[in-house]
């Protein structure tokens, strides 16, 4: 349990910045959320993204301000992603949809128009959310 949680972050803060050091982070989030200490997830996002302008720690946590109903946070957020490249344009096109439907009290299927939605993508909804960035942090929105 917390034990293990806090061996994760000791070893996590020993090791370089590699592929091994991404799986110590990816199971430190995963044991947060096991013992149910979302907030611990969070902060631990929060400040990678202070700390190294880490964009894969930002994209995680935009859904999850937009689940949490901290809306400013998610706007905050969401202006680190830069406009550059098809998968940035795309993730934010949609979380920018997902969160103006969210600060209107609605949701996805709420949408005045589903097609207007279809215009921002080149595929559906759906194969946007199942796009690679969605489907590698999927398990680590910390609704």
């Amino acid at each position: 349990g917390d034990d293990y949680a806090a061996k994760l972050f000791t070893a996590y803060g020993k090791m370089a910045n590699t592929p091994a050091r991404q799986l110590v982070e990816n199971e430190l989030i995963r044991t947060y959320m096991a013992l149910g200490k979302t907030n611990k997830a969070i902060n631990f996002l929060e400040k990678k993204v202070q700390k190294d302008n880490d964009l894969a720690a930002a994209k995680m946590l935009v859904p999850t301000y937009i689940g949490r109903s901290d809306f400013k946070s998610a706007r905050s957020m969401l202006t680190l992603i830069p406009q550059e490249g098809q998968e940035n344009t795309n993730y934010y096109s949609f979380n920018n949809i997902m969160l103006s439907l969210a600060e209107s009290g609605k949701n996805l299927f709420q949408a005045d128009s589903i097609q207007r939605l279809h215009s921002h993508f080149r595929g559906s909804p759906l194969q946007m959310f199942l796009h690679r960035p969605y489907k590698q942090a999927l398990p680590f929105f910390l609704f």
